[in-house]
């Protein structure tokens, strides 16, 4: 069966000797059953002298085929053009058809009823595609109806006479362009997931979309940066002529990318993957000052084990470093095993080797972040907040945010000015091919 839900109009059921839109759709589209949507003045027009049921039933006699009908009546609706209304209701009205018909085809006229109607009904085909088609009818004179003078002293059997669409039929009924319009919103959503850093879930929405292959390859691009494949992104965005990495240099790239990454994640309050971020960028900033300021290669005293651990030589430790491997040895209260590697160690390496009391300072104080706050966030299930920080570390993430770049500042990256915005500028890119 073909059921048809429509609002009834002021245009319904024939205005200026065509179809209105309500008997246009069911002479059109072999409809079966209609629900007619009544608001006060409509079911006054009804109650008054039947002028839809009448005109309905003598198209069933032309077409040879029984149409029936249901009305869903409400005489105290007089707020027609409140938009916000009709979106709740309608979503109970068409479930509730579709579970009475769960085999049938459900059309909506969203040419009938007043723009707020309208509006609700187009909308909700968008979001609920494939539940029910929409059906656009097009006025007679191709532009808005003129004016009908009376509608209350309505002849309804000399309209029916009168009908030119009797006589001289053409379809002008179409199936509504759910698809752009469905287009046009996500592509909206994919803007505000971008804005967001969301960049997953907005590559999903765009890649079985209908749009242009460089848009989709850009949001992938942005994607696989996200997700530290920045040599992926890089040659995306180098491919449409674009340079989105602030720091190309491959020894540099990976910190430089992995800090951005990390001060996004505090920008997006997401506060326990900036705590977890902390310990791996710390030890490669770590690692690049020794070598910078201490004339200390970190791999020139390690192995790596069977399982791809690093860890400390003590030959190489006593024999090309005494001096590191006596501060090592030094403390009384816990052996020095020579194991694995950890931010202590290289801060007693800068402790030892370096004159520079400022360096000193922000490797101490990010030392006692990592150490008060990061493991529990990285093990406890518990809400991180910045005010979950302080408490922790009498530091905000502002702050260990800065802590970040001093260090950062102290190795021989020299990154632009300004590189931290290089997401932003990213977003700006795809927004410009959008």
């Amino acid at each position: 069966m073909n059921i048809l839900f429509s609002p009834v109009g002021m245009t319904d059921p024939i205005s200026n000797g065509r179809d209105g839109a309500l008997i246009h759709i069911c002479r059109s589209y072999d409809i079966n059953k209609v629900y007619l949507y009544m608001s006060k003045e409509t079911m006054e027009f009804h109650n008054n002298d039947n002028r839809y049921i009448y005109t309905l039933n003598k198209l069933s006699e032309k077409l040879g085929r029984n149409i029936e009908y249901e009305i869903i009546p409400r005489p105290e609706l007089e707020n027609v053009h409140i938009f916000d209304y009709f979106l709740p209701e309608f979503q109970q009205i068409l479930a509730d058809i579709s579970a009475k018909h769960p085999n049938d085809t459900l059309y909506v006229n969203v040419s009938s009823g007043t723009p707020a109607m309208k509006s609700a009904l187009q909308i909700m085909s968008v979001f609920r595609e494939n539940e029910y088609i929409p059906i656009q009818v097009e006025s007679p004179e191709k532009k808005s109806n003129p004016r009908v003078e009376d509608k209350k002293n309505y002849d309804a059997p000399t309209e029916w006479e009168c009908n030119i669409d009797n006589t001289d039929y053409i379809n002008r009924c179409t199936e509504s362009g759910n698809i752009n319009f469905a287009e046009e919103i996500k592509k909206k959503i994919i803007k505000g997931l971008v804005e967001k850093y969301d960049y997953i879930a907005a590559y999903n929405i765009a890649k079985d979309m209908a749009l242009p292959q460089k848009i989709k390859k850009l949001l992938e691009g942005a994607k696989d940066r996200y997700f530290l494949e920045y040599q992926n992104a890089n040659n995306i965005f180098k491919k449409y002529g674009y340079k989105i990495l602030p720091v190309e240099k491959s020894d540099n790239s990976l910190v430089t990318e992995y800090l951005i990454l990390t001060l996004l994640k505090a920008q997006k309050k997401e506060y326990s993957d900036f705590m977890r971020n902390l310990t791996p960028l710390f030890a490669d900033l770590l690692e690049r000052v020794l070598k910078d300021k201490c004339d200390f290669n970190l791999k020139d005293y390690t192995y790596t084990d069977k399982k791809g651990v690093e860890k400390w030589c003590q030959n190489k430790l006593e024999t090309n470093a005494p001096d590191v491997n006596n501060e090592f040895n030094r403390s009384p209260e816990k052996e020095f095993t020579y194991g694995n590697i950890y931010s202590n160690h290289l801060i007693t390496i800068i402790n030892l080797r370096s004159d520079d009391i400022k360096l000193k300072k922000v490797c101490s104080e990010l030392r006692d972040v990592e150490k008060e706050a990061r493991n529990y966030a990285a093990h406890e299930m518990i809400p991180v907040t910045d005010e979950w920080i302080y408490k922790k570390t009498k530091k905000h993430v502002d702050g260990i945010k800065k802590l970040l770049l001093d260090l950062m500042a102290q190795t021989n990256i020299k990154p632009p000015h300004n590189y931290t915005r290089s997401y932003d500028k990213m977003n700006e890119i795809i927004f410009e091919n959008m």
